[in-house]
């Protein structure tokens, strides 16, 4: 490939002729450190047609197992989630592919622009300035690459199979030039690896804080907003983790684990649906009607959680909250519905007894039975470290799974649920008995 030398902008004149069979992008010129670059417009049937996968790249150039590499990573279920998104959503959006080009003669081709804009003689500009707009003209035997964006272009393939009216669109891309050569080949490939290291990930607590089709999402910012057993800093919403630190002693919860106690909500204990079927629900924002059912979905769960457990509607309507929350939480454990990981435990097992076909005020009747006291079996020494005072996050799923066999639902092996049991407080197996179950009366 002939790359397309920045210093040719300064003789716009000097372009060849398009020629036969080629795409001509509107597009901007620029450069950022020794590189060339070219913001353009592509219709998502053009990248479909001409960008191809990093993968393929190595697979041209014979790097079999790098290319087996980069395609498990591409593995999974992000192509379905972002093709179903451009499909269902009409305000769909992404941000700006980068596509490498090998092979070819990709020409720059600038406007000669003479006239006065607002006010402004543009033969006033420098030239770099004046000719930064133009066209990126593209032949047939230029081969594309994306350096970044490849999951949204494996969803751009995806959406296009079954919505071909979606090749209208057009996304942005940002078109690198390098020398054909092995050494322009290994500034690719590094540019690759940079774009791909530096990415940050949206962190979730963003996601809840932003996220418009996001149920789970949506119905959180409302809790946190509008219901007063969440409102008014009793929820965390500037930590970025589920749990709250020991010196806390004024919310019940964070946002991040009051988002997901809401989304196991709704996937596990009212719709009961695979987290891939769930993942595509969260997918598409619901219409008005369906956001309020939602919204009174969970404003019900946790209003009936306060109604069966006094301790926590003290809290909830209480015009000193923090005074009731230091009286349940402690050093020396306390309520377990005071801890986030205890709320995310309670909602985790209420949706394995929906799911074994138990009815919602069934499993509610159940759930009310359940101990609450963290100095005590079964949570003691599994999600409760005594000696330190402190929680034991990693001891969630047993508790939960302790708690089923307490009431009669655990379907797994008894067993082996006595060796995790004897592993998590330090003991052999023979030294130690499962809880015994609940009594019929709560608590």
């Amino acid at each position: 490939m002939r790359e397309p030398v920045m210093s040719r902008l300064d003789s716009p004149a000097d372009v060849p002729s398009l020629g036969e069979g080629r795409h001509l992008l509107p597009a901007l010129r620029g450069r950022f450190g020794d590189w060339a670059y070219y913001s353009a417009l592509m219709t998502l049937e053009v990248v479909n047609e001409r960008v191809r996968m990093a993968h393929e790249l190595h697979s041209v150039n014979r790097s079999r197992e790098l290319s087996r590499l980069i395609q498990r990573e591409l593995q999974g279920g992000r192509e379905k989630e972002i093709a179903n998104y451009l499909r269902s959503n009409s305000d769909r959006f992404f941000n700006s592919l980068v596509i490498a080009v090998y092979g070819g003669e990709p020409e720059w081709l600038p406007f000669e622009i003479k006239a006065r804009i607002g006010g402004i003689d543009i033969e006033n500009l420098d030239s770099t300035s004046r000719h930064s707009v133009g066209f990126f003209a593209l032949g047939r035997s230029e081969e594309l690459y994306a350096l970044d964006g490849q999951h949204r272009l494996a969803g751009i393939r995806a959406a296009i199979k079954t919505n071909p009216e979606l090749a209208r669109d057009e996304v942005s891309v940002l078109i690198v030039a390098h020398h054909n050569d092995e050494a322009g080949m290994r500034r690719t490939r590094k540019l690759f690896t940079t774009l791909n290291k530096t990415a940050k990930p949206v962190h979730k607590s963003e996601i809840i804080a932003l996220d418009e089709a996001d149920i789970s999402a949506i119905v959180t910012r409302h809790l946190v907003e509008n219901h007063r057993f969440f409102a008014d800093s009793r929820t965390e919403v500037l930590r970025r983790t589920p749990n709250l630190p020991s010196t806390d002693a004024e919310h019940i919860t964070t946002i991040v684990n009051l988002y997901d106690t809401v989304d196991t909500l709704f996937s596990s204990v009212v719709d009961k649906v695979s987290p891939k079927d769930w993942a595509n629900v969260k997918s598409l924002r619901p219409d008005d009607i369906e956001v309020q059912r939602y919204i009174k979905i969970a404003s019900s769960y946790f209003e009936k959680l306060a109604s069966i457990f006094p301790e926590l509607e003290e809290y909830f309507l209480s015009k000193n909250p923090g005074a009731v929350l230091r009286k349940y939480r402690g050093r020396s454990g306390g309520h377990i519905l005071f801890r986030p990981v205890g709320q995310t435990v309670f909602v985790q097992f209420l949706g394995h007894l929906r799911r074994s076909g138990m009815s919602m005020d069934e499993s509610f009747s159940v759930l009310s039975r359940l101990p609450t006291n963290l100095a005590k079996p079964p949570y003691a020494g599994v999600l409760w470290d005594k000696q330190n005072g402190t929680v034991i996050n990693k001891g969630s799923s047993l508790t939960r799974d302790l708690l089923l066999h307490m009431v009669g639902k655990f379907g797994g092996s008894l067993t082996t649920l006595r060796k995790r049991y004897a592993s998590a407080l330090g003991v052999e197996p023979t030294d130690v008995s499962l809880p015994g179950q609940v009594s019929a009366s709560r608590r």
